[in-house]
């Protein structure tokens, strides 16, 4: 067997063997994620009711902001848009593609040595 493949079995091995760990500190990131937004959302109801649009605890700053946005799709594009060249002018002009590796974890059924 060459070096690489030892390598790749390798790889194999140790990514296999830390999903357990990672998935416990994710489970733990959740809960407290979970309480830290609660007690954000309080915070801003805190500043509502107060009609406070900065606040300082500690160094960490909570500002009110109103923002605005605007859903732009082909679809919304296609009906305001008569001439289908323009609007695939427009979708080359303003496309990309990327690349990236998509990993599906089996839910329930026991994970393999393969």
């Amino acid at each position: 067997m060459s070096n690489q493949n030892e390598e790749f079995e390798q790889l194999k091995i140790d990514y296999i063997a830390a999903v357990p760990q990672i998935d416990e500190l994710k489970s733990q990131l959740k809960i407290l994620n979970k309480e830290q937004k609660k007690r954000s959302s309080d915070i801003q109801s805190y500043m509502q009711a107060n009609d406070l649009t900065e606040l300082d605890i500690s160094g960490i700053s909570f500002s009110r902001v109103e923002k605005t946005s605007v859903s732009i799709n082909l679809q919304n594009l296609s009906e305001i848009i008569d001439d289908p060249s323009i609007l695939e002018a427009f979708k080359a002009a303003h496309s990309s593609t990327k690349e990236r590796l998509k990993v599906i974890r089996p839910k329930k059924r026991q994970r393999t040595s393969n």
